[in-house]
Formats: C-alpha cells, structure tokens, sequence
C-alpha cells in the first residue's frame, strides 16, 4: 500500500493514473495472474464513496460502491480527507486490511492532519494493509533532503 500526500497540482492523481494503467497494460500483456488482477483494480474519489454510502438504503446491505472497494484487487483511494463522515472510508480501509489488499491513497492533508482526523487506528489499517511495513508515504509536504 502507499500514501501519497501533497498540495493540489503536484501530481498525485497523475502519478496514481500512470502506476494504474501500467497495471492494466501489464494484465493485458502477460494474462494470467496480471490480468485477474488489472480486472479487479478500481478507482474511487472519498468523496463518492461517502454519498454512495449516505444514498444507499438502510437496510439493504452495503452500497455497491463500498463493496466495489473493499473488494478490489488494488485500490486507487483519491482525495483521502475531503469526506465528512469518516465511517465509510474506514469501513472499507478496515475490510481491505483484513483482506490484505493493497490501496494506493492520495490526499491533500499532511499526515499529521490525517491522523487527526481519522484517528491512529483507521490510519494504521492504512498503512498496514497487506502486512506490517509494507506501506509506503510519499510526503511531497516534507522539504527535500
């Protein structure tokens, strides 16, 4: 998994769109196992996943969108941040912990700010998805070294 956090127009979602396609050019080419994993991929915005949720009826299970999400084989998570309610971005970072699947998150806040507002436990199903230390943070925030 990775987290790639930076001010508007740094290149997140280009360099998200660009490891994206690489994995769907990748399926395409070498079938297989890469192909069963390029069709599984799915890009969300945090944002839409929170209204599929709210838009859903009570009742009816889980929106198709978060189900979507939770089960994909790799998940592009845009906007990370920009939601209200945080319940259904952590219900899916929660489930896609647990499954070990790998998400690719992208987000206008620092970290600092995303863990204020998600909180150390949903931040570290994030982080940990697939295995303790298999994340990586990209903080275009940082200064250089």
């Amino acid at each position: 998994s990775a987290l790639v956090m930076g001010a508007t127009g740094v290149g997140k979602s280009t360099a998200a769109a660009l490891v994206y396609r690489q994995c769907l050019a990748r399926g395409v080419h070498l079938g297989g196992e890469a192909w069963e994993f390029a069709q599984g991929l799915r890009w969300f915005d945090a944002t839409e996943l929170e209204l599929a949720r709210n838009e859903h009826p009570r009742g009816r299970g889980e929106a198709p969108e978060l189900e979507q999400a939770i089960y994909a084989t790799g998940l592009v998570l845009n906007d990370l941040g920009r939601d209200r309610d945080q319940s259904a971005i952590a219900h899916v970072l929660v489930n896609r912990h647990d499954l070990g699947r790998p998400t690719l998150a992208l987000s206008g806040l620092s970290l600092e700010q995303l863990g204020a507002r998600y909180g150390a436990p949903m931040m570290r199903h994030l982080l940990q998805a697939g295995g303790p230390d298999r994340a990586t943070v990209l903080d275009t925030f940082a200064p250089a070294k």
